[in-house]
């Protein structure tokens, strides 16, 4: 049988106990061939994503992906289709999720940044900044828990995805929702977190570590997020 959203699904080991003497066969079918570029509703309002790069993925065909950058719906909530935001994908460099844009003086943003949706206009308008002291984020923490490997900071020249300077560091093993990127929970809650090394590496070439992270994902240096890139889980 095929399904109505992607390529096909299959019943199998089918058996109606006491209504029939012998199974039911089961034919499997062929394979189905629809048009990952037209008619896929991965990323659409209908069928939200869990990431910029599961849809890169899903559109892979001949081993190339058949998708272009752009707008594309992202889910925020776990198990909620309603709870999805528009914003930009760079599916050119392997499905980067805009999650954030952030240009000079914006205030204190710790209760906002990356943990609420906030100026989702200025995401859908992609990565390129054109205005100063402008803020706007996505509520990126399911994204981050449960489907990224990497977070980049990229600068915002590019008006079709990473800009030519940027750093990017591997998300730790260990991350909850309800820790991360929390700093509601308090200065001294968060001081006394344990801690682990965080590596950066530059579009230069260069790698340093810069500070030591906690179990709370909160750093001095590394609070302002661009970009995720994402491993489907």
């Amino acid at each position: 049988m095929y399904g109505t959203q992607g390529c096909r699904v299959y019943w199998d080991n089918i058996k109606v106990k006491l209504l029939v003497t012998m199974p039911p066969q089961v034919s499997l079918g062929t394979r189905c061939t629809i048009s990952h570029s037209s008619n896929h509703l991965l990323g659409r309002s209908q069928l939200p994503a869990n990431s910029c790069k599961q849809i890169h993925d899903a559109s892979i065909l001949g081993g190339k992906p058949q998708i272009k950058n752009g707008l594309y719906w992202i889910r925020t909530k776990q198990r909620d289709l309603r709870t999805a935001v528009q914003t930009y994908c760079d599916m050119e460099n392997g499905g980067w999720t805009l999650v954030g844009k952030i240009s000079g003086s914006v205030g204190n943003i710790y209760n906002k940044w990356l943990v609420e949706n906030n100026n989702l206009n200025l995401l859908r308008l992609g990565p390129m900044i054109s205005s100063s002291n402008k803020m706007s984020c996505m509520d990126a923490r399911l994204l981050a828990v449960d489907y990224a490997s990497e977070v980049m900071l990229a600068s915002g020249e590019n008006r079709n995805g990473i800009g030519k300077n940027w750093v990017k560091w591997v998300l730790p093993s260990e991350r909850e929702l309800k820790s991360f990127w929390n700093h509601t929970i308090g200065y001294q809650a968060v001081k006394s977190a344990g801690k682990e090394s965080v590596t950066v590496f530059a579009w230069n070439g260069q790698k340093e570590v810069i500070c030591k992270n906690n179990s709370f994902y909160i750093c001095k240096d590394l609070q302002v997020t661009f970009f995720l890139s994402c491993t489907g889980k």
